[in-house]
């Protein structure tokens, strides 16, 4: 009984501790979340003039080979955050290989790249990791774009950006990005130029690109730099995805701490008084044969001394 009542006392205290680890998290994730407000805000605004482009009905059909990317984070304790986007991966690789579409694949964040590498080894690619402390923006994506197109030297059909998008604290889900390659790039651009003209509306920065459309460097920048827009929104969406995540879980880690905490001392106390019980019938059935043996001593003495002469005589 008192192994079991020291036992329930320590883990109370691990789990006070675990709880009040689970509170600091949480602080630092709503912290972040916080400031990061803003950004959230105002989200999709450099996505307006190129989702017409890279995004429409009219793109090839025709696809060989595509590039996954899947966007994960380095860290856990977070939820369903990582799981949601290696299922909403796992679909989009199932439907590839359905269609007998080859496919490769990059990842980005340390969950990623350890679920991957183990599972389709033969079509992985590569991977970027350690991105906890890093701000993205569009040069980052840019850079990262370029070092991923050059790992299938520019030779593939589709891209896919698969990443856990923010609608709220307490809902995020899994999100595909679909980018097509170069080659249909500029096609749609040189359609979709051509319509703004003929509608006299919207696109006018694409019609001012005709001119432009003999310099094949700068078309293939402005392809890298459209992409791009959507790769950073897909990782800036991911983090606060991420941090949503991490707030919920250790939110409900708290509340399960508390109700864990109640039951233990709940036990703990019902063990202490039962030690406690243990402890005074102890004292009290020692006490009682302490008494007994004196009032036995007591009768032995007196018949001693009544019988002290006959002793005396022998």
């Amino acid at each position: 009984m008192v192994a079991k009542y020291k036992q329930l006392k320590k883990q109370i205290e691990v789990m006070e501790r675990f709880k009040e680890v689970s509170t600091a998290i949480r602080f630092v994730a709503g912290g972040e979340l916080g400031r990061l407000r803003p950004e959230i805000k105002g989200r999709f605004v450099g996505l307006t003039s190129v989702v017409p482009i890279l995004q429409n009905d009219e793109l090839s059909e025709d696809i060989n080979n595509s590039m996954v990317v899947c966007i994960t984070d380095d860290r856990g304790t977070c939820g369903m955050h990582n799981l949601n986007v290696l299922r909403c991966a796992n679909e989009v690789i199932d439907d590839l290989i359905d269609s007998q579409i080859d496919f490769y694949l990059y990842s980005i964040g340390r969950k990623g790249r350890q679920y991957f590498k183990s599972m389709y080894k033969r079509n992985y690619k590569g991977y970027t990791t350690q991105i906890n402390d890093v701000r993205f923006s569009i040069d980052i994506a840019y850079l990262l774009f370029e070092k991923i197109s050059s790992l299938v030297e520019n030779k593939v059909d589709q891209f896919f950006f698969i990443f856990n998008r923010y609608y709220s604290v307490k809902f995020q889900t899994g999100v595909v990005h679909s980018i097509c390659n170069l080659t249909d790039f500029k096609k749609s651009l040189i359609n979709q130029t051509v319509k703004s003209i003929n509608k006299k509306k919207a696109f006018t920065f694409w019609s001012s690109l005709l001119s432009q459309m003999d310099y094949e460097d700068f078309v293939n920048s402005l392809y890298n730099f459209s992409v791009s827009l959507f790769l950073v929104d897909a990782l800036d969406d991911n983090r606060y995805s991420f941090l949503a995540g991490r707030f919920n879980a250790m939110d409900e880690a708290i509340r399960n701490s508390n109700d864990m905490i109640s039951h233990l001392t709940v036990l703990y106390h019902k063990a202490r008084q039962d030690y406690i019980t243990n402890e005074l019938l102890e004292i009290t059935t020692c006490k009682e044969v302490l008494d007994e043996n004196k009032k036995t001593n007591i009768k032995l003495l007196r018949i001693v001394y009544e019988n002290i002469d006959t002793i005396e005589k022998y």
